[in-house]
């Protein structure tokens, strides 16, 4: 849109706003789900009352933006009449929000000693799954050989969470608090939704899929969020390298049966079968030198990794043995 966005915002607040400004600020606020958001902590700093108000130092603004939780942080200086502070913190806040996701997903990977707030990591190995329950009601099933990492209370106004490998989320509703997931470069906003997550550092892509709700996904080079793309409920977006590589409908069982302890090949081959045993039940296969051709189509409910291998030996006419932790697989390389 043409119009400035921090100059709409600023008439909107004053009340001086024109036809034309209040339909660019509604659209605005159509535009994303993150923008109610920013509007209801901006207009909070506008209804600061003060005697004493101060020139705001954005420098500030930015590096303590996520450890006060959007609170301007200022610095003492000449006094200046209200109405100007108030653009100020409007201009000043605006300027920062474009910051906060990538700033704050940066603090995620660091060691930051010095922040107001801690981060929790849950993790879990090979052959472990977990159900987390996170601070602001939001559940998330985590599953084999993955991670996430969020701030202690997700108490801003942005609820950030971090993830790699593969989790199904069950966001708790909260219209002012968007639920960002990161997935390395991929970025999935929701309110209140339930979802999948497959981002595990062995896949050449990374699959979103939405079973309740609606979402926003979109790449991390796409800073201003333009690309967005905006999935229904049944629908999935897959990235590769940023780009979309699928857009279209899923099965839900084949996506989400993992947390409810079921395993889905279709038309498998060896190296998705063994890698998917290996995260499931926590196993290391022993790979021959030949890797055989195998199109598994298998479903297994809760079942022991000693089912699992006599159907796959009796389907695709190979021999195993099990030593502990490890799995040989003896096969005919004419088969």
């Amino acid at each position: 849109m043409k119009e400035n966005i921090d100059d709409v915002i600023v008439a909107i607040l004053n009340g001086t706003a024109s036809e034309q400004e209040q339909d660019v600020f509604s659209k605005w606020l159509e535009a994303d789900v993150l923008n109610a958001g920013v509007f209801e902590n901006i207009k909070k700093y506008w209804q600061l009352e003060s005697k004493e108000v101060e020139i705001i130092n954005i420098d500030d603004v930015r590096k303590n933006t996520w450890k006060k939780g959007h609170r301007i942080s200022e610095t003492k200086s000449q006094k200046i009449s209200p109405f100007y502070y108030r653009v100020a913190a409007v201009l000043a806040f605006m300027l920062t929000f474009t910051f906060i996701a990538f700033e704050y997903s940066e603090h995620l990977g660091q060691d930051t000693p010095n922040a107001a707030f801690n981060i929790i990591e849950k993790n879990n190995l090979s052959g472990v799954k977990s159900t987390i329950h996170l601070p602001d009601g939001s559940i998330v099933n985590l599953n084999a050989e993955s991670s996430i990492r969020f701030a202690e209370g997700l108490k801003d106004s942005v609820r950030w969470v971090e993830l790699d490998g593969e989790a199904y989320f069950e966001v708790a509703h909260n219209k002012q608090k968007p639920f960002i997931v990161k997935s390395r470069n991929i970025y999935t906003t929701a309110i209140g939704t339930a979802f999948n997550v497959n981002a595990y550092p062995d896949r050449s892509s990374i699959e979103v899929s939405l079973v309740e709700g609606k979402v926003a996904v979109h790449a991390q080079q796409d800073e201003n969020m333009l690309n967005k793309t905006f999935l229904e409920a049944g629908r999935q977006v897959a990235y590769m390298e940023n780009k979309i590589v699928h857009n279209g409908s899923f099965d839900v069982s084949d996506v989400t049966g993992w947390k409810d302890g079921i395993i889905r090949f279709t038309d498998a081959d060896y190296q998705t079968v063994t890698r998917q045993l290996e995260r499931w039940y926590g196993v290391k296969f022993e790979h021959p030198d030949v890797e055989p051709k195998w199109n598994l189509d298998a479903k297994f409910i809760n079942a022991s990794l000693e089912r699992v291998l006599d159907v796959i030996a009796h389907s695709e006419h190979v021999e195993y043995q099990l030593i502990e932790d490890t799995v040989k697989i003896k096969f005919n390389q004419n088969e």
